[in-house]
């Protein structure tokens, strides 16, 4: 049986201030249950990810909102990494981007990500990816 009781975890891997704010906010005013953890590149979302992995059964769900152009690394480089490194196994992946190329997608979809979301996002399209349950199809340039 699931404990409903676990808080769900929000990796948001976003170098831009004004988007990660924007996250956060929205998940506040709309009472989600939701722990938010941030990382600006790909190298501290490494780090990050990798403290955490030990932590996955206190945990009901991590989703991870994914920049597509970090500094350092970018997102598709961080998710390949963490993908060969086994970690993430069970979360979410949104990829967000700013750009439409179809060659991101293909390579997204192969690494195993939920779903493409156009920046600027959407608050309803983000309150959907995070209320449970989490209706995942495929992927998609939203």
């Amino acid at each position: 049986m699931v404990d409903t009781m676990r808080r769900a975890r929000l990796m948001l891997i976003e170098d831009n201030d004004i988007d990660a704010e924007f996250v956060r906010r929205l998940v506040r005013r709309a009472a989600l249950d939701t722990e938010i953890l941030h990382a600006v590149d790909g190298p501290s979302a490494c780090d990050l990810v990798q403290s955490l992995e030990t932590e996955q059964e206190g945990c009901a769900q991590t989703t991870v909102f994914l920049d597509s152009q970090l500094p350092r690394m970018s997102g598709l480089e961080f998710l390949s990494h963490a993908r060969s490194q086994g970690w993430l196994k069970n979360a979410k992946v949104y990829l967000l981007s700013s750009t439409r190329l179809p060659a991101d997608f293909e390579r997204a979809k192969s690494l195993g990500v939920e779903a493409c979301l156009n920046k600027p996002i959407d608050k309803q399209t983000l309150l959907d990816v995070l209320s449970p349950p989490h209706s995942a199809d495929q992927i998609t340039s939203a």
